[in-house]
C-alpha cells in the first residue's frame, strides 16, 4: 500500500495492512474503499487490538445532531470490556483515528441553537 494502489476491484472484501507506523495506516485507508468488509491491520505489542468502522455512506458529508449520533452508536454496538455501549466521544475518537474528519458546529433547527456534527473523509 506504500506504493500508492489505489483499491477499485468491487471483488476485494478483505485488506490487510501489515504496518504498525500510524502515518502509513492512515494513507492506506485513504486508498481503500469504504465498502470493505473486513480490515485487517497490525498493531504494536504495546497497544490493544484495535477494530476499524466501516462507516455507512448515510452519515458522511451530513449534520449529525445528537439523537443522530446516538442512532449512529446504537447501530455500531461497539462496547468496553464490562459491555457497557460506548459513547459518541468513543466513537469520534476511532474515526479520527481511522482518518476521518469530523466538524462540530451550530446550527439554528426549530429556533433552537443545537450542536451538529459533519463526518467527512
Amino acid at each position: 500500500m506504500q506504493e500508492g494502489w489505489n483499491l477499485e476491484d468491487d471483488m476485494v472484501k478483505l485488506a490487510i495492512m501489515n504496518t504498525t507506523n500510524e502515518t502509513e495506516q492512515v494513507q492506506s485507508l485513504g486508498r481503500l474503499r469504504h465498502d470493505i468488509d473486513i480490515l485487517v491491520y497490525r498493531v504494536s505489542k504495546k497497544e490493544n487490538p484495535d477494530f476499524y468502522i466501516n462507516l455507512s455512506n448515510e452519515y458522511i458529508d451530513r449534520e449529525l445532531t445528537a439523537p443522530e449520533k446516538d442512532e449512529l452508536v446504537e447501530k455500531l454496538n461497539i462496547r468496553d470490556d464490562k459491555g457497557r455501549l460506548r459513547k459518541w466521544h468513543t466513537v469520534k475518537n476511532i474515526l479520527i483515528k481511522q482518518g476521518y474528519k469530523i466538524i462540530d458546529t451550530y446550527k439554528t433547527i426549530n429556533g433552537k441553537r443545537v450542536r451538529v456534527s459533519k463526518i467527512t473523509i
